[in-house]
């Protein structure tokens, strides 16, 4: 059971906004640039990969 949830419902909502924010972002920078374009692709997945880590090792009290 998730308990932080309910003792940190606002900053698990930024968070949850912030990977949409970054999910939409990748999507949108796949779509404008060019798959071999690697370098901005590999620098915003590294942040996707990085907010989706900090959301998983969020304290569970």
């Amino acid at each position: 059971m998730y308990f932080g949830l309910f003792i940190y419902p606002t900053l698990y909502f930024r968070c949850l906004y912030l990977v949409t924010l970054i999910t939409n972002t990748t999507l949108l920078l796949l779509l404008y640039f060019p798959v071999y374009d690697t370098e901005i692709f590999l620098v915003y997945y590294n942040l996707y990969l990085g907010t989706l880590t900090r959301i998983i090792a969020m304290p569970k009290i």
